[in-house]
């Protein structure tokens, strides 16, 4: 897809959709495009009351995903729909859905230190989309601080990358994808530390790539 035109934070895009009513087209047949970051599969956890594991067993699957071993949202049935929709094609988590859902239709690029935005043009079918500014679209209460982890957590993913592709050796590439997706998905995080804790296991798995 070639992108004509990148947004910041304070600019204005046509990418309203009256809140989805009546669709959920973005929610069905996505195959493991739906890929969810630590921070998302963590704050599923808590909100589900879920342990990590439940989640894995019924809400998420696992694929490689550009080259790593990453969840995404699991797809079921005819169609393949989102396991978080309900029976009238509602969002069940919408209120604490994963980054991605919550950016769409907006796509990611990423710098060395920030993210730039784009419009996934003719992604979303809704009609007659109004004028949203960037930062009320993506906005959360931590906002900074998310876009902060995004960017580090990008970075280390292209540092595991770049690490398999020196290497032949198949046995430290599984090992490698094991690793991380225990250390930074299954193992917990306390509720409320989740940024300082990814920071911790950063710099440990970064002490690792460096060996």
């Amino acid at each position: 897809m070639e992108v004509t035109k990148y947004y910041t934070l304070q600019d204005m895009a046509r990418i309203g959709c009256n809140d989805c009513k009546g669709c959920h087209a973005c929610c069905r047949g996505m195959g493991d495009r739906v890929v969810l970051t630590p921070y998302d599969v963590h704050v599923l956890s808590i909100q589900l009351g879920l342990t990590v594991d439940e989640l894995f067993a019924e809400w998420l699957q696992l694929t490689i995903v550009d080259g790593l071993l990453q969840p995404s949202m699991a797809m079921n049935g005819v169609g393949e729909r989102c396991h978080a929709l309900d029976e009238s094609g509602r969002c069940r988590i919408h209120a604490f859905r994963p980054s991605i859902c919550r950016l769409f239709p907006l796509g990611r690029q990423y710098t060395e230190d920030s993210i730039q935005y784009f419009v996934l043009e003719e992604a979303c079918p809704a009609a007659q989309k109004t004028k949203v500014k960037i930062s009320k679209w993506v906005e959360r209460p931590e906002f900074k601080e998310h876009e902060t982890f995004l960017v580090q957590w990008h970075a280390f993913k292209k540092k595991c990358m770049t690490r398999m592709s020196e290497s032949d050796d198949l046995d430290y590439h599984r090992q490698l994808l094991m690793y991380v997706l225990q250390l930074f998905y299954r193992k917990p995080y306390t509720e409320g530390a989740f940024y300082a804790e990814f920071l911790e296991r950063l710099a440990e798995a970064g002490e690792i790539l460096e060996a």
